[in-house]
């Protein structure tokens, strides 16, 4: 009886255990990629539906990016990347953690499709005034011509997509567009949107050189977006100075802007995990003091528990 008992603690231990555990699946590949099952050096081609381990180690070559689904989320893996699963869940982890993170992204991605609406029809005004005054000539005679695809158009077709959150097919495009020579006088603007789509799909490290790249222009439309999304991937790679310097570079450009709160939390985060409690405290405590309608007003209550 005792055996018998022991047997079927066993089992409900192993289900219990296996229950608590995600399939970690491949949903989606372009280009060459690889993977090491169990973390052992073993390589093996990348197949679509494969199913991963927790110890299972990515590896992407050149233009080549895939995405797996783990704990119900698409998540996708840019070229030359190199990375474990634990890694890509300890991400998720700490993106769940700040349940306001997805709101503000969605709130911003709103503000910046604003700012490109009316960009462009600035930038079609003034073409309209360009060939009203003859400075602009087009072609009348098309019966022997052949349009190539505009360069701005698949651009623009990356930005729908983008908006649309089909964020691996937005990354080839963004790729092709910040390499085409003919759009340099884009790029950085396409940078923002290649870094943000990265910063989107957790690739933190990845997106940080196109996210510096695209807060050259303070006047930009996206501008506020890039640097919020900038100063979150330097805190995601604990690279948390420079995290206080951008989070800081906010506060200056946008001292009345909607994202005061969530700066103020991120920069005695930052300061907390340097071990500077006493400006960590200060930070929040001007959350609690004059933010408390603020979303992430409990964050900063949370996170002055210890101090």
């Amino acid at each position: 009886m005792k055996a018998i008992l022991t047997s079927l603690l066993t089992v409900l231990f192993i289900s219990v255990s296996t229950a608590g555990l995600s399939e970690i699946t491949v949903t989606y590949i372009s280009g060459k990629s690889s993977i090491d099952m169990l973390g052992n050096g073993k390589w093996q081609e990348t197949t679509l539906d494969m199913e991963l381990k927790e110890d299972s180690i990515i590896k992407t070559e050149r233009e080549a990016v895939f995405e797996i689904d783990i704990d119900g989320e698409q998540i996708a893996v840019g070229e030359n990347t190199t990375i474990k699963i634990s890694e890509i869940r300890a991400n998720l982890k700490e993106k769940k953690k700040m349940g306001f993170l997805s709101n503000m992204q969605s709130i911003l991605s709103k503000k910046i499709k604003e700012g490109d609406d009316q960009t462009q029809s600035t930038l079609a005004g003034v073409r309209g005034a360009m060939e009203d005054e003859g400075e602009l000539t087009w072609v009348d005679d098309l019966e022997d011509f052949e349009e190539e695809e505009a360069p701005e158009t698949l651009f623009n077709e990356g930005k729908e997509l983008y908006m649309e959150g089909k964020y691996s097919q937005a990354f080839t495009i963004f790729k092709d567009s910040i390499e085409d020579e003919r759009l340099t006088y884009l790029q950085e603007e396409i940078a923002f949107y290649l870094g943000s789509t990265m910063f989107t799909r957790l690739q933190y490290k990845g997106s940080l050189p196109y996210l510096e790249m695209s807060i050259n222009d303070n006047k930009a439309y996206y501008y506020e977006h890039a640097l919020m999304t900038l100063s979150f991937a330097r805190f995601f790679v604990k690279d948390y100075q420079n995290a206080i310097v951008s989070f800081n570079a906010y506060l200056d450009d946008f001292n009345d802007g909607g994202f005061v709160p969530h700066a103020l939390l991120m920069l005695g985060k930052s300061h907390k995990a340097l071990g500077e409690n006493n400006k960590a405290r200060g930070y929040f405590s001007d959350i609690e003091n004059k933010y408390k309608d603020s979303e992430v007003y409990n964050n900063a209550v949370n996170e002055m528990i210890g101090l």
